[in-house]
């Protein structure tokens, strides 16, 4: 399976999971969304929070600007 892939059936799955809920704010961001569909991006998140999972802070770039994600798990 290809990181792309991989990325999108994960986004899929906590799509179809948060939408359970009943919230007034969404629980995947509108910037987090557009950002998963960058493959730069989607390289950056495989790398630095799928392959390797870390707790705590972790930046990436997209769009040449810093984007801090803070993992938890």
């Amino acid at each position: 399976m290809s990181k792309d892939t991989f990325i999108d059936n994960l986004y899929r799955a906590a799509t179809n999971m948060f939408s359970q809920f009943n919230t007034e704010e969404p629980l995947i961001s509108e910037e987090a969304s557009i950002m998963l569909s960058n493959a730069q991006t989607k390289e950056e998140i495989f790398e630095k929070i799928l392959k390797k999972p870390t707790k705590g802070e972790v930046t990436l770039k997209h769009n040449g600007e810093d984007v801090v994600f803070f993992v938890e798990a």
